[in-house]
């Protein structure tokens, strides 16, 4: 018999080069084949929860704002407020004058009301301090800071003093109004 190219291998010989071979092959298989389709796999699955992660944040927004005149108004009413907070002018005027009513519906004695210098503000705003002299007793003190807590404009107080004298509070406040800066 004529042998050729091919060896003849026999018995544990064989087995040995089978099981080399069909080592090689799985590495090969591995590398050349399993590797990459797994590598694409992994990328289609990113892929895919992105996509699922972005159809959840639309079905998110859209339930959240499934009738659209009323976001809008929503939206408007909220920059209403906001501009009744932050407004674009100081009118400081008009503010004393509602802390001067509050001051009298509380039943205190206004005695002394001073804004001092308009300043820049943290932001884009103008902060206007105004120092506020009081009297009455605790109870409509307590009336009058309730009052400005429910004011619609933004006010910051800075400093609250508070004195007994005769049975009565003189209390000084220091209160920071707010406007939007000139641009």
């Amino acid at each position: 018999m004529r042998m050729g190219i091919l060896l003849k291998v026999k018995g544990k010989d064989c087995l040995l080069v089978a099981g080399v071979t069909s080592l090689w092959l799985a590495v090969l298989f591995r590398v050349f084949v399993h590797g990459p389709i797994m590598d694409a796999a992994k990328h289609v699955d990113e892929e895919a929860q992105k996509a699922r992660q972005m159809v959840t944040a639309v079905q998110n927004y859209q339930n959240a704002h499934l009738d659209k005149e009323k976001y809008i108004k929503e939206i408007s009413e909220v920059q209403q407020r906001a501009d009744k907070a932050i407004p674009q002018e100081l009118e400081q005027a008009g503010f004393i004058s509602r802390l001067q009513q509050e001051a009298l519906q509380a039943g205190l004695a206004l005695r002394q009301v001073k804004p001092g210098e308009p300043t820049a503000a943290e932001g884009e705003c103008l902060a206007l301090p105004v120092h506020v002299q009081l009297s009455g007793n605790y109870f409509q003190l307590l009336d009058f800071l309730r009052a400005l807590g429910q004011e619609e404009r933004f006010l910051q107080l800075r400093e609250l003093e508070i004195r007994s004298r005769d049975g009565q509070l003189d209390c000084g406040l220091q209160l920071r109004i707010f406007a939007e800066l000139p641009k």
